[in-house]
């Protein structure tokens, strides 16, 4: 078919200009290193490895554990120049932050 009838076609079908294909976006690979990030959200806590990035943690095998740098005093970690970083709260306060040194780039 010539691109002037499926032009016509489309006049008569109401159509005022030709279709255009959209490409759907290739699918963002995982990132190989774990604690890569670019915001907080793309941080998560696990109880085994402790601050990771959220998509490569999706794409991992991780056998977790209970408790450990998910717990009860965790807090949501924070992307810092670029690395998942974990963050545990007071048991007194829990408006107080400090850094997790233990469950930031645990192996």
């Amino acid at each position: 078919m010539t691109r002037t009838w499926v032009l016509a076609l489309l006049a008569i079908a109401g159509c005022d200009r030709a279709p255009t294909l959209v490409q759907p976006a290739p699918e963002k690979p995982a990132p190989t290193n774990q604690w890569t990030c670019v915001a907080d959200g793309d941080c998560m806590n696990s109880c085994k490895l402790g601050a990771v990035n959220k998509a490569w943690y999706a794409s991992a095998n991780v056998a977790e554990c209970h408790d450990g740098c998910a717990n009860q005093l965790a807090a949501p970690p924070r992307c810092i120049e670029g690395s998942c970083v974990a963050f545990q709260s007071d048991p007194h306060d829990s408006t107080k932050l400090t850094r997790s040194e233990h469950c930031t780039k645990k192996k």
